[in-house]
């Protein structure tokens, strides 16, 4: 078995290899940055379009509601007349 020292030298050795290779891999790549920001606004727009649903859902919900309410109000007060 090798001392912790050695083990702890070969680790630092290899993350030191491999944040190499990592920044030689980075520097190569070209992320297009504007294709990103174009996702980030339509990200963002569909988040708002999402919320605008929701609201519109919940009041068609309570609107339905409150036109069941009246229904059975009128059939009653036509019931009892």
């Amino acid at each position: 078995m090798l001392p912790d020292s050695t083990l702890s030298l070969q680790n630092v050795a290899a993350a030191t290899c491999r944040v190499a290779m990592l920044e030689e891999e980075l520097g190569r790549m070209n992320p297009d940055m504007s294709a990103i920001a174009a996702f980030q606004a339509k990200e963002a727009e569909y988040a708002q379009r999402v919320s605008d649903l929701e609201a519109a859902t919940a009041e068609r919900d309570n609107v339905s509601w409150l036109f069941g309410k009246t229904s059975q109000l009128l059939c009653i007060l036509t019931y009892v007349m």
